[in-house]
This record gives C-alpha cells, sequence and structure tokens, in this order.
C-alpha cells in the first residue's frame, strides 16, 4: 500500500499548477503554522530547511508547494524533524498532502488535524509518535490515505476509529508499530496494549511454542517455569478495513522478547564484518539495549525474523554465522557494498520468505543449498556479479511470488524447471548472458504477470506457447538475437501493457491479432528486420508505438537493375534511389531502377501510413555494368553524340557502348545490335577469334555511318583464346600484360550474315588495330573494354596481330619530312593474291581520303618494299594509313603515322599547354572571318569563337571544363588546323 500512496503523492503533483512557484502573497495562518512547524521540530537541525523562516516567498521554502496563496504540499520526509508536531498544522486548511514520514517526531497526534477538511493524504509512518489516537479524526475526509505505520502506538483510539471505517472508507494503515514491553511480578507476567481488554486476543509463547491464549486478561502465570516468554495480542475491532482489502491495516502488537545467544551473536558477526561502525544508521547496534530496538532488526518469539538494512553502507562480506539465524523471515540488504559469495550456510534458513540482496557486489555463483528452502517466496539477487548457471534446485524451494536474478553474469540456459513453479508472478532474468532459446514449457506459468528476458545471448524464435501467459502484462525479450516471427499467439494475452521486443533479428508480418490487445500501452519493435507488412494498420492503434528503425533491407541486383522487397501495400510505398549519397531518382509504387553508371547506390523506401519508419537498405559498389552472358540482341534508337550504352533483356545488361561522331554521317536511327558468345573458341581459315563478337547494323546510312565502339570481353574469354591450339600471338593475360595489350586486334566484317560467322558476310573484311591505351581493363567491373573509331557497320571480332585477314604480313610502316614532301615506306612478306595499296591522308586523324594507288606485287615469299612521296602543303599536321586489299575485294587497314609540318605548325601556337584556367592561341592574321572550335574527346562541341580578321591570338577561358584531352581546331575555309590541349 505504500505504492499507492506515493502513486497518490503524483496523483497531486500532476494537478497542481506550478505557477504558484512564483513570488505571490500567503495566507498569514499558512505562515504561521509554518514557523511553528519549523520551531517545535528543530528546524535548524533539518537536513535541509532551504529558504525557511527568510524573507524568500514561501513557495521557496524547502518542501512547500504553494497554489492561490495557500500551502497546498508540504513534503518534509525524510528530513530528520525532531520534536512534536504543532496544533497550528490545523491551520493550513487547504493543504492537499502531508507528508512527514520517516523522522524523529515523538508525542501525540494533535486533534486539530481533525479539521483539514481538504486533506487527501498524510504520512506520519516511520516516526517515534505514541498516545491516543484522537477520535476526532473520524471526521477527516473519506478517501483519505492516513499512515501512522512503524511508531509506538497500541490499540487505544483505534478500536473507535475502525468502527467508522464502514461508513467513512478512509484508509488507516497502522501496522506494524513498536514491540511493547512484558511486565514482571514474580511469576505473573502482563502487557499494556491499550483498547478495550475484552476485545484483546494475548498468545503466549515459552521458547517460541504457544503455550496459552487468553481473551479479556493481559495477565499470564509463568508457574514458575523458566524459559523466554513472549505475547502477540490482536484487538477484535482493529480488523482489516474492508475496503483496502490489505493485510497491513490489521494490527498486532508483539512484546519485546530476548532473542537466542545464538542470534545476538550473529548480528554482531554482521556488523563487524560489514563495517558496521560506518553505517548509515547503526542506532542501537552493539549496546545493551533490546535487540528489538537495534536498527532494521525485528524479533518475534525470542529470534530475530527480519534484517531490513537498505541503502545503509554494508560494507564487507555476509559471515557465514548469518545461517544461524534460523527465524528469519526476511534478509532484505538491497543497495548496499555487499561482496563475495552467498554463504552456502543459508542451507539453515528454514523460515526464509523474503531474500532482497539486489545492488550490491556478490560474485561467484547461488549455491544448490538454497534449493532446500521450503518458505521461500521472494528472492531478489538483481544487480550483483554473480555468475556460473542457474541452478535447477533453486527452483524446488517456491511457493513463490517473484524471482529476480537481473543484471548479473548468469550464463548457460534458462531452465525449463521454471514452469513447474506454482503461483509464479514475475520472473526477471534480463542483462544476464543467457543463451541457447527460450523453454517453450514457460507457457505453462499462466499466473506469471511480468516476464524480462531482455540483454541477453537468447537464439531461436519466440514460442507460440507464450501466448498461454493468459495473466501477462509485461514481456520482455529486447537485445537478443531472436528470429523468425512474432507469434500471432500472443494476440490472446488480454492483459498484455507492455511488448518489448526491440533489437533482435525478427521478421515477418506483424500479426494483426496485436490489435486485439486493447490494454497494450507500450509496443517497442523497432531495429529487427521487419519491414511495411503488417505495420500500416499499428499506427491507429493507441498506445505508444516504436517501429523505427529497423535492420537494412537486402539491396536485390539482377543484372543491372536494383530492386528491394518494403512489404505493405505497394501503392503507399516511395521508393528513392541515390548514388553516392545523392538521390537519383524518385518513384512510387514501383521498387525497380536501371543502374547506367558506376557508383555506390542504396535505396529508401517509406510508407504514406506507417510515417515513422524509413528503410534503408544495404549499399551497393557499382565498378561497372554487367555484360549480357548469352546471344542478346537489341534494336537501340540513336539520336545526338552522347555515349550510349546499348542494354539487353529484363535485366538491362550491357552489349557495347557506342558514341556517334560529330558531321553528316554520325551513326544515328535504329541500330540492330547483336551478342554472339560461341559456346567455345572458334576458327576461320584456320585462325581462332573469341567467343564474344558483336553485329551492328544501322538501319540508316551503315556503309559510312561513323561512331566510336566500345566492346567488352571478360578475361577467360581471352585465357580461352589463348589456350587453343596454333592461336598464334597471345592476347593480354592481365592489365600489365603490354605485348597481348598490343598483339590485339578487332577484324570488321562489312554487309550482312545470317549465320553471324566470318567469311559468311557479303561485304569485305578489314582489320583494326585500336590504340593501345584504348584497350583498357576494368579491374573493378573485372572486364575489358576496347574502343576504336569505326566507319561502316556489320560484324566485329578480336583475334590476335598475326590473325591478319588478308594474306600478307605487313613488317613495317614508316614515314618522315623531306623538305615540303612526305616519303612514306612500308615493307611486307608472305603477300598471296594482294591487290594493290590505298594511301590514305588526314589532317585531323578522323577523316582519311585516298590520295594515291600503288599496285602489290600480288604473290611473294620473300618481303617486299614499297614507298610513295606525298607533298605536304599549309597543314601542320598530316596522317597516314594504307588500306591494302586483296583481289577478292577484301581489304585491311595499317596502323596510323603522323608527320609534323614544322615551318606550319609554329604558326599555330597553344601557351601553355598543358593548362588548366586559359590557353593563349597564336595563328597567322587571317584575311577573313575564321572559327575556332574547342572539342572533347567524345566529339562534343564546348566552344566556338569567331576571329575577325587580322587578329593574331585569342584567349580561351578554360574554368570549369573536365580535365582531359580536347581538340582546337581553326579552321578559315581554306585551311583547317588541328592541335590538342590537355587540361589538367
Amino acid at each position: 500500500m505504500k505504492i499507492k500512496f506515493l502513486l497518490l503523492i503524483f496523483f497531486f503533483f500532476s494537478f497542481v499548477n506550478f505557477n504558484g512557484i512564483k513570488a505571490q502573497a500567503i495566507d498569514t495562518q499558512d505562515s504561521l503554522a509554518l514557523v511553528d512547524l519549523y520551531n517545535s521540530t528543530n528546524g535548524p537541525g533539518w537536513i535541509n530547511s532551504t529558504n525557511w523562516l527568510t524573507t524568500f516567498p514561501v513557495s521557496s521554502w524547502f518542501g512547500v508547494n504553494v497554489y492561490n496563496g495557500r500551502v497546498d504540499l508540504l513534503l518534509l520526509g525524510s528530513n530528520k524533524l525532531e520534536g512534536v508536531l504543532p496544533t497550528a498544522l490545523a491551520n493550513l486548511a487547504l493543504a492537499r498532502v502531508l507528508d512527514f514520514h520517516q523522522n524523529q517526531l515523538t508525542g501525540n497526534v494533535p486533534a486539530s488535524m481533525a479539521n483539514l477538511t481538504n486533506i487527501g493524504a498524510i504520512d506520519l509512518s516511520d516516526n517515534q509518535l505514541n498516545g491516543t489516537l484522537p477520535a476526532a479524526l473520524q471526521n477527516l475526509p473519506s478517501s483519505i490515505f492516513f499512515r501512522v505505520e512503524k511508531n509506538r502506538f497500541t490499540f487505544n483510539g483505534l478500536e473507535y476509529l475502525f468502527t467508522q471505517m464502514s461508513s467513512n472508507q478512509y484508509f488507516l494503515y497502522c501496522n506494524p508499530q513498536a514491540d511493547i514491553p512484558i511486565n514482571r511480578t514474580n511469576n505473573l507476567i502482563s502487557v499494556s496494549a491499550g483498547g478495550t481488554i475484552s476485545n484483546n486476543t494475548y498468545k503466549w509463547y515459552r521458547n517460541n511454542t504457544l503455550v496459552a491464549t487468553i481473551t479479556g486478561d493481559s495477565t499470564y502465570s509463568t508457574g514458575g517455569v523458566p524459559g523466554n516468554y513472549s505475547v502477540e495480542i490482536t484487538n477484535s475491532v482493529i480488523q482489516n478495513n474492508p475496503s483496502s482489502g490489505d493485510v497491513n491495516t490489521q494490527l498486532t502488537l508483539f512484546s519485546i522478547s530476548t532473542p537466542s545467544m545464538q542470534d545476538s551473536l550473529a548480528l554482531v558477526d554482521l556488523y563487524n564484518s560489514t563495517n558496521g561502525q560506518n553505517w548509515v544508521n547503526n542506532t542501537n547496534w552493539l549496546t545493551t539495549a533490546p535487540l528489538s530496538t537495534w536498527y532494521g532488526v525485528t524479533v518475534r518469539r525470542g529470534k530475530v525474523t527480519m534484517l531490513n538494512l537498505p541503502f545503509n553502507k554494508l560494507a564487507g562480506v555476509i559471515p557465514l554465522s548469518a545461517g544461524n539465524l534460523t527465524g528469519l523471515t526476511d534478509l532484505v540488504l538491497p543497495n548496499n557494498l555487499l561482496t563475495g559469495s552467498l554463504p552456502a550456510s543459508f542451507i539453515n534458513l528454514f523460515s526464509l520468505s523474503n531474500l532482497n540482496l539486489s545492488y550490491n557486489g556478490l560474485s561467484g555463483s547461488i549455491p544448490d543449498s538454497i534449493g532446500s528452502r521450503t518458505q521461500l517466496k521472494n528472492l531478489d539477487l538483481s544487480n550483483n556479479q554473480l555468475s556460473g548457471n542457474i541452478p535447477t534446485t533453486l527452483f524446488n524451494v517456491f511457493r513463490t511470488v517473484s524471482i529476480n536474478l537481473a543484471n548479473n553474469q548468469f550464463s548457460g540456459t534458462v531452465p525449463p524447471e521454471l514452469a513447474d513453479i506454482k503461483n509464479l508472478d514475475k520472473l526477471f532474468l534480463h542483462r544476464n548472458q543467457l543463451s541457447g532459446t527460450i523453454p517453450g514449457a514457460l507457457g505453462r506459468l499462466t499466473t506469471l504477470t511480468e516476464l524480462m528476458l531482455d540483454n541477453n545471448q537468447l537464439t531461436g524464435s519466440i514460442p507460440d506457447s507464450l501466448g498461454g501467459l493468459i495473466n501477462l502484462a509485461l514481456l520482455s525479450m529486447a537485445s537478443n538475437q531472436l528470429t523468425g516471427k512474432i507469434p500471432d499467439s500472443l494476440g490472446k494475452l488480454s492483459h498484455l501493457r507492455d511488448l518489448i521486443l526491440y533489437d533482435n533479428q525478427l521478421s515477418g508480418t506483424i500479426p494483426s491479432s496485436l490489435l486485439n490487445l486493447h490494454n497494450l500501452y507500450d509496443l517497442h519493435i523497432g531495429t529487427n528486420k521487419f519491414n511495411f507488412d503488417g505495420m500500416e494498420t499499428l499506427p491507429a492503434v493507441q498506445y505508444s508505438l516504436i517501429y523505427s528503425p529497423q535492420a537494412n533491407l537486402p539491396l536485390h541486383r539482377n543484372g543491372n537493375l536494383f530492386s528491394v522487397s518494403a512489404g505493405g501495400t505497394l501503392t503507399n510505398d516511395s521508393f528513392r534511389l541515390y548514388k553516392d549519397g545523392v538521390l537519383s531518382t524518385l518513384k512510387i509504387a514501383d521498387s525497380t531502377f536501371e543502374i547506367n553508371s558506376p557508383g555506390r547506390y542504396y535505396i529508401t523506401v517509406s510508407n504514406s501510413i506507417a510515417t515513422k519508419l524509413i528503410l534503408l537498405s544495404d549499399s551497393y559498389a557499382v565498378a561497372g555494368l554487367q555484360l549480357v552472358d548469352s546471344v542478346a540482341s537489341v534494336i537501340q534508337s540513336i539520336n545526338g553524340t552522347v555515349p550510349i550504352n546499348i542494354e539487353a533483356g529484363p535485366y538491362h545488361k550491357l552489349l557495347l557502348t557506342v558514341t556517334p561522331t560529330q558531321g553528316a554521317n554520325a551513326l544515328n536511327g535504329d541500330v540492330d545490335c547483336k551478342v554472339t558468345i560461341d559456346p567455345v573458341v572458334a576458327s576461320y581459315n584456320n585462325q581462332p577469334y573469341v567467343q564474344r563478337h558483336y553485329d551492328i547494323s544501322p538501319a540508316i546510312n551503315a556503309a559510312s555511318a561513323a561512331a566510336n565502339v566500345k566492346l567488352y570481353f571478360t578475361q577467360q574469354e581471352f585465357n580461352n583464346f589463348n589456350a587453343f591450339p596454333a592461336h598464334g600471338l597471345d592476347l593480354p593475360t592481365s592489365s600489365s600484360d603490354a605485348a597481348g595489350i598490343a598483339n590485339l586486334r578487332v577484324y570488321q566484317y562489312h554487309g550482312f550474315s545470317t549465320t553471324s560467322l566470318p567469311g559468311s558476310y557479303t561485304g569485305a573484311a578489314i582489320e583494326i588495330d585500336p590504340s593501345d591505351a584504348n584497350i583498357v581493363w576494368n579491374a573493378a567491373a573485372q572486364y575489358w573494354e576496347v574502343s576504336f573509331d569505326v566507319t561502316g557497320f556489320s560484324g566485329f571480332f578480336v583475334s590476335s596481330q598475326n590473325s591478319a585477314l588478308l594474306p600478307l604480313t605487313l613488317l613495317s610502316f614508316t614515314g618522315k619530312l623531306q623538305g615540303s614532301n612526305g616519303l612514306l615506306q612500308w615493307v611486307t612478306s608472305g603477300e598471296t593474291h594482294t591487290s594493290h595499296f590505298e594511301i590514305q591522308r588526314s589532317t585531323d586523324g578522323n577523316n582519311f581520303k585516298t590520295i594515291t594507288i600503288i599496285n602489290a606485287a600480288g604473290n611473294s615469299t620473300g618481303s617486299i618494299s614499297y614507298q610513295y612521296t606525298d607533298l605536304i602543303r599549309n597543314e601542320p599536321l598530316y596522317y597516314y594509313r594504307l588500306k591494302m586489299n586483296d583481289i577478292d575485294n577484301r581489304y585491311t587497314y595499317s596502323k596510323t603515322i603522323k608527320l609534323t609540318n614544322i615551318a606550319n605548325s609554329l604558326v599555330f601556337t597553344l601557351s601553355p599547354n598543358p593548362t588548366s584556367e586559359f590557353v593563349l592561341i597564336k595563328m597567322p592574321p587571317v584575311t577573313k572571318i575564321a572559327n575556332i572550335k574547342l572539342i572533347d574527346m567524345s566529339g562534343r562541341m564546348v566552344q566556338k569563337f569567331l576571329v575577325q580578321a587580322s587578329i593574331t591570338q585569342i584567349k580561351l577561358n578554360l574554368k570549369g571544363l573536365t580535365a582531359g584531352s580536347y581538340k582546337i581546331v581553326f579552321d578559315d575555309g581554306t585551311n583547317i588546323i588541328v592541335k590538342t590541349l590537355i587540361i589538367d
């Protein structure tokens, strides 16, 4: 009932208007009453008397609350008030709570307190008050909480008050009171218990054995028989208040008795072994005063029955002699500094009913001997450092109400034998190191109201059988490793108030049965693996609901598609794709996203109903797009000059990348792109080619469309080629294999084919030698990227250098300047049916024109040398290549060589180069308007400037441009000059 009183105090505080704390005038009678209280109870000696009897507002005096100019609450418990209560307290007419518990007040309860007609609670417990309780107290308001227990009252005055309880229904708590002395005259012993003697019943004990029960007579004759005599007195009128149902309202008076020498010595041992001289309160300990007056000691019939010393700074170990207190029913020593282990001598505490050693520093294991106690009802060993397994013998002892072993270091499993305890009300095993699964047998504990297993290492699922805990109000299993779903059966727990399951690995749909729990106030299921399944109905429930955060959702990747499964109603879900921490795409009711570039990706999901939760997916680093892994064909519409990834199938796997070049012949319109992956390495004319090969067929201008093409290959495909017999030179075996990179060739077959096999195309074949710098191993994506410019489209195959499609070998192709001429020379060997060589020239390295034709020898076994002299004009750079043709109209190209026209190159200069902020262009004086273009490597024009006549230099601002290689193109209508610019 102390809890009820504290709840009442809280109730009063909840409705107090604390505006009263502001300085305000207070009623004079209230002020005088407070002054009387201070003076009559040794105010200067109080523990806290802040602002009392000063000029500060009364509302600032310690323990005083003022409302509307009157004292509303007076809270001075545990404040060392000494002396008597003044009658002037009756002047606090509007006070609702007076709390003077646990002080050192003496004397009577003033009858004037009956005038407190607005009072709701008076607490005078745990003092030294005595005398007769005034009959006028019957005039106090009904339903008042009035506490006078733990004083020195007898039955005087109580009889009358208890006769009024049936009508006034107030709560008067008077049990227990201090023990009363036994008077001895020769062989006659007696006690003064007060009240009407005919209503009193006296039970006399000798050496703890009942020897007589006498009603209406307080005297007993010992007959000269020696022994330790004691008496218990009850009153037939002072019985339980029928409205309270609380046994603490019944008063039994006990006499002072002399305990056994064994008990006395055990208490002395306890005092000495726990630093008794430094206890907070050691009143009368180790003095000649009766043991029953020693602080915290209760003696009944010559036996110590209770040791109640909480928060008293007991420091040390519990002595073995504590087991000699065989009459002990309550051992209550919480919140002290006890260390060491639990004494095995506790086996002798046969009468022990309540053992509370919580909040100490006890260590070691629980002795099995405790299992022999047959009376123990409450066990609290929480908040110590106890370890080992929880002994199964422990559960032989209980006709129990509560077990609290929380916040220790117990290991092992939760004993299923717990289920055999009858009448168990509370089971607290939280904050230990318990492992294993939760025993399903616990579902048999039908009397259980609170079960706490949180903060352990429990695994497995929540047993469905826990739905049988029909009286359960609190279920806490947070911070374990539980998996599976929340059982539907928990929806049967109609008394459940708190369901705490956070910080586990629970998943599945939140059971709709939880909606049936009308008493549920607190539901905490955050930090699990739930999604929105079943969660959309929860926000409508009227309780404290915490369901965020949850574990990351798995991010599923299929090819180049990302998706998540977030549960709930799809139309209520919003999905956001982030790339490198920046929002990329928002979708509603669609959880699938296509990725088209490297980066780190993740997805968040919100729900329009379950708004307190944002689900986050795992992040996924994409180094490169996934390649198709089987035959795939796609028709792609191309427009513009930006790079386009060609993707296939429902998962958007990558085939190839094309970047149309600028100009009239730029690749555009519908393009049929096909990848074929042969099951094994195949060959044509005894020359193998890589299993992955491509067909690119534009619907428009197929023969002359121009673009940069990037093809993709796996290292395994190159390895398979290298393992083919008589394959010739190796393709690259690793990113550092420069020779293998130099060996790689692309063979393009023009025209059309129905089989996509070499030799089956209707047009000519050419060899393409990509720049070694454009044969790149993408280490992150784990594939090769081969890029090259191409004019005209059809089939593309990769093989090594000696797989030339023409029956000749080009041993060398060189060029040099001789005056104003360019001398081109080349050497061949092994010509067979070679027709002729076309010499092609370009001033920009991209657009080539045939300038002459040189007939070939046709057939030869040795080497043959050729040369041609070209007239150099005004351009600073010239590029040359050979187009080598056979008599079957097949052809291939040589590598491209570059000649620099020194005389003209000095006329058009870039400075500085490389650069980052600007470049100064110097040029010959123009005679008419010209233009200068800045082109990036993809062929996109970045800047364009008109140059007026007579201008010889111009400055370009380069700030904001991406680092890389660019082309500067000068065009005056007669001359075109191209320079390379590096921006760093």
